[in-house]
């Protein structure tokens, strides 16, 4: 059997140790026998003299086997990280493709003359939403800020929430057509959520939780999302009818590297770090996420955010 390379010294040092132990089982067995035929007069070795042997032996022995152990462990762990590697790469790809595809939509619509003349902003909008998010994608691959543990740099400023989340739509406007989605925002009148933040981040967020929503549904997507402010938070919610997440999950939903298991069964791709990055980015922020949920049914994405410090 071949070994990978990256374990290669791994099990070279496994081995090493196994011959090791051979090695000091011998010699055990050896001081075994010569202490057994001093027992029975045939030798004089048992005065004392190989005690000190055996203890060290012993020692040895049981260096050997906590070594073993933790060597074990930590090739486990090593196999994981490199398939959780190779798990993200490919799905990251998955990722990366989605926004220019988006755009690639977007530019076929353009070719088309009459859209030209009648729609061309919203188009260019739509593109232009599309590759800032591609940027965050690729900044957040270069930077590999959730690998490490680093927390993701923040550049506040004020905001409006309700305008991130009706950019939000505009940047799903296509992809919520093809799916035949219902997506509904409350309130339907321009109202002002603002906060101090970082825009790029909790556009982020807002877009984490929309891709989710339309992405883990067997049937028609219907979307809810409402804004309201509670007296100085703001606070988003997102409901969506989709497949949910049972009660043993929904807590590990915002761990890093996290997928449900069920979610194999709509063949949805994902990495197992927008939830966890979308936890990170709220409580950077000072504000919480909270998950409500029934299989079969949908769920409901909660979050409170500090406001009053952007407005005028």
């Amino acid at each position: 059997m071949l070994i990978r390379r990256q374990y290669r010294p791994l099990w070279f040092i496994i081995t090493s140790l196994a011959l090791l132990a051979i090695f000091l089982i011998y010699w055990l067995y050896t001081v075994w026998t010569e202490l057994y035929g001093s027992v029975y007069g045939e030798t004089d070795y048992w005065s004392g003299e190989m005690v000190p042997y055996i203890l060290l032996a012993l020692a040895l022995m049981g260096i050997i086997v906590i070594s073993f152990v933790v060597l074990l462990r930590n090739l486990h762990r090593e196999y994981r990280l490199g398939k959780l590697k190779n798990d993200f790469i490919s799905s990251m790809s998955h990722e990366l493709r989605s926004p220019i595809t988006t755009i690639g939509i977007a530019l076929e619509a353009l070719s088309n003359e009459e859209i030209r003349r009648e729609q061309p902003e919203e188009f260019l909008k739509i593109s232009r939403l599309e590759l800032e998010r591609l940027n965050l994608l690729v900044d957040r691959v270069l930077r590999l800020s959730m690998f490490e543990d680093q927390e993701p740099a923040l550049y506040p400023e004020s905001i409006d929430m309700y305008q991130i989340v009706r950019q939000v739509l505009q940047a799903n406007q296509l992809r919520a057509e093809r799916m035949n989605a219902v997506i509904t925002l409350d309130p339907e009148d321009e109202q002002v959520f603002a906060l101090e933040g970082d825009r790029v981040h909790l556009t982020s967020v807002v877009f984490n939780l929309m891709d989710n929503a339309l992405k883990y549904v067997l049937g028609q997507p219907r979307i809810h999302i409402s804004l309201e402010k509670t007296g100085k938070k703001i606070i988003l919610r997102i409901t969506d009818n989709g497949i949910g997440i049972a009660p043993e999950f929904q807590q590990r939903v915002f761990e890093k590297f996290f997928r449900i298991p069920a979610e194999k069964s709509i063949r949805a791709s994902g990495h197992g770090l927008g939830l966890s990055y979308v936890a990170h980015v709220i409580q950077q922020h000072g504000g919480n996420i909270r998950l409500e949920s029934t299989p079969g049914k949908g769920s409901t994405f909660t979050v409170e955010l500090p406001g009053g410090r952007g407005e005028k």
